[in-house]
């Protein structure tokens, strides 16, 4: 038994017990969507004791005599019913209305003055809920006055505080909530007469990322692959979502539209926001039921995106080859000798120093596996070809800058360098710390 559970049930246990000699707390805001209880922003609710050890209320909806659990951050203080409903009046512009953070260390201040003291600092992607609109101070730039207005919002982890919009990505996000009028898309004529949804149905769809690695140049092969996309499921029955960080399946029954350009997968929770002909907005619950908007991108253009991954692929394969014919063999009186072959197999002889400094288990140290898995940025491009990952025992990585010279290969360990923003990226050798050159035997 958990901890948390043996004190949900004393919790539980003692609301049992004084629930008929004891007043309920009062009346609570929902300020956060709730999809697990079917708790909608806005909505009131009954709060009938509170946990300081758990953090969390026990309530009851208006319209149940169920009790459940939901963290303290998700509601209001306790109070009145008529305050709870005035609360809920205040709230109301911005019903449903979240946000997803475009820019990585976007602050939260206590105040509507970009000077004020910074109480957060959002993560790029990461959702947050608007709960009102504030009169504060402009921001401006070298260029002028930067477009924009100051949001009272709160995070998904409870705190709250005033965020500039620029760099927002607004959208809505509440539990069943649907324009009077639903569109099926099982209904053929339904289908012709929404222009906008017959062109988003026409079209495979992708996460932005591949549009953004594509463009860049830089193909991640962990993160791109051909089967990634949002599939609405019209055709298939089966409304999946698939990426990098999430494998989703959920059963289609229908489109339903609720504004604007905005539709909602009946039966689920996503919402489908289209941006333009060939950019959509998918907002879901993830496995850990938190709201998540990952954007989808289609090509036009004739990008042929299994394609580019087997160039990629191919690109990789060639770095080896271009190693081995200039080799494949390589020698250095103080770090051993190395051989490479075409499969990406390696022969790595008498290299106790690197056994000494660490980088190899002394149990693996003769045999490895060599591939390209990373990148370097612009600035080292001048300095060395790119990064070799080498997996000693096919297991530990270890990786190395390399230079190809008219006199052979030269190493530099890349243990220390830094990877940006998870890209796989490396940016810096200022760290590095061995230096390694192999003369062409």
């Amino acid at each position: 038994m958990t901890k948390r559970f043996f004190l949900g049930a004393i919790l539980l246990s003692a609301l049992t017990i004084f629930s008929s000699c004891t007043k309920s707390l009062g009346y609570s805001v929902v300020l956060w969507s709730n999809p697990e209880h079917n708790l909608a922003d806005g909505q009131i609710v009954k709060v009938h004791i509170r946990s300081n050890i758990l953090h969390e209320y026990v309530i009851t909806t208006l319209d149940s005599e169920e009790k459940f659990e939901v963290p303290t951050w998700q509601l209001t203080e306790p109070t009145s019913k008529s305050k709870a409903k005035a609360m809920s009046m205040r709230f109301s512009e911005f019903e449903h209305t979240y946000a997803r953070v475009k820019l990585d260390g976007l602050p939260i201040r206590a105040e509507t003055v970009n000077t004020s003291k910074q109480v957060y600092r959002l993560r790029e992607n990461e959702i947050i809920r608007i709960l009102s609109k504030g009169n504060g101070q402009g921001i401006s730039n070298e260029d002028g006055a930067i477009e924009g207005d100051w949001y009272k919002v709160l995070t998904e982890t409870g705190t709250q505080g005033w965020c500039f919009s620029h760099n927002l990505d607004f959208f809505q996000a509440g539990i069943d909530v649907k324009a009077s009028v639903a569109l099926e898309t099982k209904d053929d004529d339904s289908e012709k007469n929404d222009e906008t949804l017959a062109g988003v149905l026409s079209k495979r769809w992708y996460p932005e990322e591949f549009k953004t690695m594509i463009q860049a140049n830089r193909i991640d092969l962990e993160r791109m692959d051909a089967s990634f996309g949002f599939d609405f499921g019209s055709e298939t029955g089966k409304t999946s979502l698939l990426t990098a960080d999430d494998t989703l399946y959920w059963e289609f029954e229908g489109i339903s539209k609720l504004f604007g350009k905005q539709y909602q997968i009946d039966g689920t929770k996503i919402n489908v926001t289209v941006r333009n002909e060939n950019l959509i907005s998918v907002q879901y619950f993830d496995a850990e039921r938190k709201i998540k908007v990952v954007n989808f991108v289609s090509f036009d253009d004739g990008t042929d995106v299994e394609k580019i991954i087997q160039d990629e692929k191919s690109r990789r394969e060639n770095v080896i080859l271009q190693i081995v014919n200039a080799g494949p063999n390589f020698a250095s009186s103080s770090y051993g000798r190395i051989s490479f072959s075409p499969d990406g197999r390696v022969s790595w002889l008498n290299n106790d120093l690197l056994i000494q400094q660490g980088l190899i288990d002394s149990a693996h140290a003769n045999s490895a596996l060599v591939s390209v898995e990373y990148f370097i940025s612009e600035s080292l491009k001048s300095s060395y070809d790119g990064v070799l990952t080498f997996r000693f025992g096919g297991v530990k990585e270890v990786n190395f800058f390399y230079k190809l010279t008219n006199d052979g290969l030269r190493l530099e360990d890349a243990v220390r360098a830094e990877i940006k923003d998870g890209e796989k990226l490396f940016r810096s050798a200022g760290n590095s710390f061995l230096v390694m050159f192999f003369e062409r035997t």
